[in-house]
C-alpha cells in the first residue's frame, strides 16, 4: 500500500498545480486520477469533492443539505447523462481535458449520483455499488 500512498501525495500534488492554473488549459487526468484512487481507498466524500470540483459542477460541502443545492446536483445529472449518451451516439473518439469523453461523462454521471445520495441520506452506502462502474472506467 505504499505505493498507493505515494500515488496518492503526487496526485495531490498535481491536482494543486493544476487548481492554481486555473485560467490555462486544465487536464483533468490528475483528477480523475486522484478522485479514482480516493474512491478505491474509501474515501469517497474525498473522491466525490474532487471530481465535482475539477469538472465545475459543485462545491461540494459535507454539511449542507439545501434543497437548492439538492435540485442543482439534479439538473447537472440530467446534462452529464444527456452528454453521455450523446457522446455515445456520436461514437467519435474526443477527449476532455486529455481523458476520453465518454469516460469524463461517466465520472460526473457516478459523482453526482452519490452526491445526490449523500445529500438526501446523508450516507454513501449505496455509492459503493458504483464500484464496479467505476473500476470499468
Amino acid at each position: 500500500s505504499g505505493k498507493e500512498s505515494e500515488a496518492l501525495s503526487r496526485f495531490q500534488e498535481a491536482v494543486r498545480i493544476q487548481s492554481r492554473l486555473r485560467g490555462a488549459c486544465l487536464s483533468l487526468q490528475p483528477f480523475f486520477n486522484l478522485a479514482l484512487l480516493q474512491w478505491k481507498k474509501r474515501h469517497a466524500h474525498d473522491a466525490i469533492k474532487t471530481w465535482l470540483s475539477a469538472r465545475d459542477l459543485s462545491m461540494f460541502q459535507r454539511n449542507s443539505n439545501s434543497a437548492f443545492e439538492l435540485n442543482e446536483f439534479h439538473q447537472k445529472l440530467e446534462v452529464a447523462i444527456q452528454s453521455y449518451n450523446d457522446q455515445i451516439q456520436v461514437q467519435t473518439s474526443r477527449k476532455i481535458g486529455g481523458i476520453a469523453a465518454e469516460q469524463v461523462f461517466l465520472a460526473d454521471i457516478i459523482f453526482l449520483q452519490c452526491a445526490i445520495q449523500f445529500k438526501g441520506e446523508g450516507i454513501l452506502a449505496s455509492c459503493q455499488e458504483s464500484d464496479l462502474r467505476l473500476s470499468q472506467i
